[in-house]
C-alpha cells in the first residue's frame, strides 16, 4: 500500500473538482460501454474511488465491481446507493479469482501505482479471454495549466516526479507484448474552462495529490508566488482561461 498514492484526503472534494460537464460525461460513459459490449462477465475498476466512471456504467445496466486503497473515497461511493458493488483492495492484490471478468478500467490510476506492470499483469489475470483493458491517464503537456503546475512546484521546492506510469505509450508497447490489439479511441472533447486563478485555488486547496506533502504555508507562498507571475506576465488570473483537455482513452483487447 505504501507503494501507491492513496486518495483519503480527497474523498470530501473529489467530485466536485473532477466533475465533467454532463454532456461529456455521458460521452464517455457512452465509449466505454461501446468497447465493453460483447464482452463476457462484470467490468473491474481498479481505483474506482468514489464511482465517477463506474457509477454511470451501473446506471446504464453494466454489472461494474471495483477496489480502492482509500476507505474515505470508498464511503463517498456507498453513499450513492449505485449498484457498484466495491472493496477495500490493492490493484497489484486483486480479491479476484481469475479470469472472471470482461473488462478492466484504470482512469487516471496508474500513475499513482509504483509496480503499475504488476497492476497490469494483474488485470490481465482477472480478464476472461477476449477481455478487454481500458485505461487514461490525464496529462496537459505543454498548456498553460502544466506551466502554472512546473511554476508552483519550483516555487514549493517539489521535484516533478510521477509514482507509477507517466506515458501511455509504455502502456500500449507493454500490452503488445502479451499480444492485445492496441487502439487509441476517438477522443471525446471537454469544454470545461477554468481560470488560472480557479486552478490556483484548487491547488491552495490542497485538491491535488502533488501537494499534499507540502507544508500549508510553503503551498500557500508558492501559490501567491505563481499568482505573481501570471498576473506580470499573462494577465489578470481571473481572465486567463485554461481549457480542459479532450478526454483520451485506450483500448488493449486479448486475444
Amino acid at each position: 500500500m505504501a507503494d501507491s498514492v492513496i486518495f483519503d484526503q480527497a474523498a470530501g472534494c473529489y467530485d466536485r473538482t473532477r466533475q465533467l460537464p454532463a454532456e461529456t460525461a455521458a460521452a464517455q460513459t457512452a465509449q466505454l460501454a461501446g468497447e465493453i459490449a460483447g464482452v463476457t462477465g462484470p467490468v473491474l475498476e481498479i481505483g474506482v474511488g468514489t464511482g465517477r466512471i463506474a457509477v454511470p456504467l451501473a446506471e446504464v445496466g453494466i454489472q461494474v465491481l471495483g477496489v480502492d486503497l482509500s476507505a474515505p473515497m470508498l464511503g463517498a461511493l456507498a453513499a450513492k446507493e449505485s449498484a457498484v458493488a466495491a472493496a477495500r483492495a490493492s490493484a497489484t492484490a486483486l480479491p479476484i479469482r481469475a479470469h472472471s471478468v470482461g473488462a478492466v478500467i484504470a482512469c487516471h490510476v496508474l500513475h499513482l501505482i509504483s509496480d503499475w506492470q504488476l497492476a497490469v499483469e494483474q488485470a490481465l489475470l482477472a480478464l476472461r479471454p477476449r477481455g478487454v483493458l481500458l485505461a487514461t491517464r490525464g496529462r496537459a503537456l505543454g498548456t498553460i495549466a502544466y506551466e502554472l503546475q512546473q511554476r508552483v512546484r519550483e516555487a514549493a521546492g517539489v521535484p516533478d516526479t510521477v509514482t507509477g506510469l507517466d506515458d501511455l505509450d509504455e502502456l500500449d508497447e507493454f500490452m503488445r507484448g502479451r499480444g492485445a490489439q492496441v487502439d487509441h479511441l476517438p477522443s471525446i472533447p471537454n469544454p470545461q474552462i477554468r481560470s488560472a486563478a480557479e486552478f490556483l485555488r484548487l491547488v491552495d486547496d490542497n485538491a491535488f495529490a502533488w501537494t499534499w506533502e507540502l507544508p500549508a504555508q510553503r503551498r500557500r507562498q508558492a501559490v501567491a508566488q505563481t499568482l505573481a507571475w501570471v498576473s506580470q506576465t499573462i494577465g489578470d488570473p481571473h481572465d486567463v482561461p485554461l481549457p480542459a483537455q479532450p478526454l483520451r482513452w485506450r483500448s488493449y483487447r486479448m486475444p
